[in-house]
This record gives C-alpha cells, sequence and structure tokens, in this order.
C-alpha cells in the first residue's frame, strides 16, 4: 500500500540527493 507520504518521498528522493531511507522513518 502506496500512501501519499510515501509518493512525496519518493518523489523528493528521485529529485534530490536523499535517500529514501532518510525520508522515511524505518519501522
Amino acid at each position: 500500500m502506496s500512501t501519499t507520504f510515501e509518493k512525496v518521498a519518493k518523489i523528493i528522493a528521485d529529485t534530490s540527493e536523499i535517500d529514501i531511507d532518510t525520508i522515511t522513518p524505518e519501522s
């Protein structure tokens, strides 16, 4: 299930040098 936050985070990670793991907290 992909939430809106995950979609935004993916875009941020894709448009910046920030890793997706840094944006989304690890469970």
